[in-house]
């Protein structure tokens, strides 16, 4: 198994993030999706702002903030920025292209 580890800095906090492994992808997967029946078939409907939380939360192993790390405590965070620059990197660790991270 390959693990990714990328040690960054962001607005004067540091964080270790880890490459998420297909059983954490799919978990998040799960619990970001919900479903609804059109024209007679199942149609998935990704929550995108859930999919990123759980990324998140999976992908960020260490960091210098004084709380645990949970979804709860991300939605905690300031600025806005600090977060959105999480998700990108979190992203970019896993392997998503600028076209997939700007859908999501």
């Amino acid at each position: 198994m390959i693990k990714m580890r990328k040690e960054i800095e962001v607005l004067g906090h540091r964080f270790t993030l880890r490459s998420w492994t297909y059983g954490m992808k799919q978990r998040a997967l799960k619990a970001a999706t919900s479903w609804t029946k059109e024209a007679g078939e199942l149609q998935p409907d990704v929550d995108p702002f859930k999919l990123n939380d759980m990324m998140l939360v999976e992908c960020i192993e260490e960091w210098s903030i004084e709380l645990p790390i949970t979804v709860k405590s991300i939605h905690s965070l300031e600025p806005p920025e600090l977060v959105e620059q999480l998700i990108t990197e979190c992203q970019s660790i896993n392997g998503m292209s600028p076209g997939e991270r700007k859908k999501s």
